[in-house]
């Protein structure tokens, strides 16, 4: 979403309204120079703020191509190598990103596009990463965006484009979150201030409601209606990235009546940097609200002075490449993320929050195609959330006929399958495949339906094809052993179990799988059971001995290591907890396992 954009079509200029907040008066852009002769100070703090440097033109003697950084290593997550093919400087328009964090290299395309390329850069750590969202694709000429894309990027990083005969003109663009970035174009003003008229004809978001100045903010620092649903109700590391919607989900926020909530100028200044004094700023704001802490924190001993920050609102480093994110979802540490939480009246809170949240954006004026299927499918993944399958799945049938993204249609045909709509699913993911047939989740799934419905033959296809196109994809080494275990092919199964182990260490799906073939084969060379023991026991404990599965391949080790007692034990645990959770196929084969036992013999498998 973005405010306003400058736009050329061919040498002549118009101004082209895009987003929510819309101007009731024509002005035209000045510059920032201009707000300095009235507005000096503001407009100086303004020129250094990480926001104003988050775009600018890319010169030859950019420090980002520099001999020192295009031979600096990329860190591909814990993997660092040498370049073999640096972002070439030829093809780079613009570089956006303030540099607090890292910059990323674009390229301007025809059709008022651009070309955001898979490697960023972080200053502070000297090494090339993958440009976050692109972490699968090692092609450092990254990905193209779409028009809608384009735009919306390119909104959150610069004031004004010139657009030349389609083409983004660097030069000529006002690049970096200047005064009119925020405030609208301000000749009007100008001539306003100059005339002594009452009317001062600008933008001013200090005057708006707390309530909505965060969502005006949350344009480019995201509202939670533009974060994917899992990802948020998860509260995953990456969330700290979006610090609109991580305090939008913040009891702080929501609880409070929303003139009076609490915003982002509670606590930052839009035109300066944060500074070593605004410590004592954060705390006042919080004790604005929480005015006895000591009553409220029972076994941690807390002052008026204590850091709230540091523990309620933590840095975030998981995922980041080793930079830093504030973590704006405020909240008591170690409380449950909604997805996880035991209480379900949390979880549901949560969920119809994001429902209206939703159905909101939804309404918005001017939603692009793209936008529009992406709320949709994030609406259809809220409600299948609260069991509202029937109406979740008419939203995704609903974004499906907009414009979606690929990861999109993939994700909406996962919701059908999980919803029982087969055919349908499988449609979405064959039209997918005859667009892209290098596509590795679209094969993937093809062969989770087909495995889902026991066509165990058709399954090992889809799932070769994705393994022949990605060989270190550890969840399709994964799916393939558990399909060759379902065909009691355990010397398969093991061989990519072994290979998943090595992609993912310490995977406990992977784990128990290797626990079952060396419990169960009848095989020499593959049986191991005082290892299948070890495994099955450290993964029991992990689960707290909940998880039937786990037990049930635990029994099936005790019973090969011929301790037949334990074994009993084990497996009529797993039968009570699998017929206590309405799993009772899984139950009728444990009991028939515990038979065997009680004989005094182990479960074994004969190679097929």
């Amino acid at each position: 979403m973005i405010l306003w954009l400058l736009v050329a079509l061919a040498q002549q200029e118009t101004i082209e309204p895009l987003g929510r907040f819309q101007l009731a008066y024509e002005s035209e852009y000045v510059g920032s120079e201009s707000c300095r002769a009235c507005h000096g100070e503001l407009a100086e703090q303004q020129r250094t703020h990480h926001m104003a440097r988050t775009g600018r033109m890319a010169a030859p003697d950019d420090p980002l191509f520099s001999d020192e950084s295009v031979r600096a290593p990329i860190q591909w997550g814990a993997r660092a190598e040498a370049p073999a093919e640096p972002p070439n400087r030829e093809m780079v328009a613009a570089i956006l990103g303030s540099g607090v964090h890292g910059v990323t290299p674009i390229a301007a395309e025809p059709g008022r596009r651009i070309r955001e390329l898979g490697l960023s850069y972080s200053d502070v750590l000297g090494t090339w990463f993958p440009t976050p969202g692109t972490e699968n694709n090692d092609d450092a000429s990254g990905s193209l965006k779409t028009v809608e894309e384009s735009a919306s990027c390119l909104g959150c990083h610069a004031t004004t484009i010139l657009w030349r005969d389609d083409m983004m003109v660097p030069s000529e663009s006002s690049l970096g979150i200047q005064c009119e970035r925020c405030h609208g174009p301000g000749s009007a003003h100008i001539e306003a201030v100059t005339r002594d008229e009452g009317a001062l004809q600008i933008m001013n978001p200090g005057t708006l409601s707390p309530d909505a100045q965060v969502r005006f903010c949350a344009e480019c620092h995201r509202t939670p209606a533009d974060v994917e649903p899992l990802e948020l109700l998860g509260q995953a590391p990456s969330l700290a990235r979006h610090a609109g919607a991580g305090l939008m989900m913040s009891a702080c926020f929501r609880r409070s009546p929303p003139d009076e909530t609490l915003s982002c100028t509670s606590c930052h200044s839009p035109h300066r940097n944060i500074q070593e004094e605004d410590g004592s700023r954060f705390r006042a704001v919080c004790l604005s609200c929480h005015q006895e802490p000591s009553a409220e924190h029972q076994y941690e001993s807390v002052t008026d002075s204590s850091d709230c920050i540091a523990c309620h609102m933590p840095a975030e480093e998981q995922g980041f490449h080793g930079m830093s994110f504030s973590d704006h979802w405020i909240r008591v540490p170690g409380s449950s993320p909604p997805l996880t939480e035991a209480n379900d009246s949390v979880r549901d809170d949560a969920l119809d929050y994001l429902e209206i949240l939703y159905r909101n954006a939804w309404e918005e004026p001017q939603v692009g195609e793209e936008r529009r299927a992406r709320l949709a499918l994030g609406l259809a993944e809220v409600l299948f959330g609260q069991n509202r399958h029937d109406d979740a799945l008419d939203w995704a049938r609903e974004s499906l006929s907009h414009a979606p993204m690929m990861q999109h249609r993939l994700k909406a045909a996962a919701m059908f399958r999980e919803g029982g709509e087969l055919l349908e699913a499988t449609r979405v993911l064959d039209e997918i495949v005859s667009e892209d047939a290098e596509l590795v989740r679209a094969h993937f799934d093809l062969g989770e339906l087909a495995r889902q419905q026991r066509d165990y033959e058709q399954a090992l296809v889809h799932y070769g094809r994705a393994l022949e196109l990605r060989p270190d994809f550890a969840e399709g080494h994964t799916s393939t052993a558990a399909v060759y275990r379902q065909l009691d092919r355990l010397g398969d199964a093991l061989a990519h179990y072994r290979l998943a182990e090595e992609l993912t260490p310490g995977d406990p799906l992977v784990a128990e799988g290797i626990a079952w073939v060396l419990a169960t084969s009848d095989d020499p060379e593959l049986r191991d059971p005082a290892r299948a023991v070890q495994l099955g026991e450290r993964l029991a404990a992990e689960t707290q001995y909940r998880h039937p599965v786990v037990l049930d391949t635990l029994a099936a080790a005790y019973a090969a290591n011929g301790d037949f007692e334990t074994a009993l034990r084990a497996a009529k645990r797993a039968a009570e907890i699998a017929q206590s959770g309405g799993a009772e196929n899984l139950a009728r084969t444990i009991r028939a396992r515990i038979a065997i036992y009680e004989e005094g013999k182990p479960f074994v498998i004969s190679e097929r």
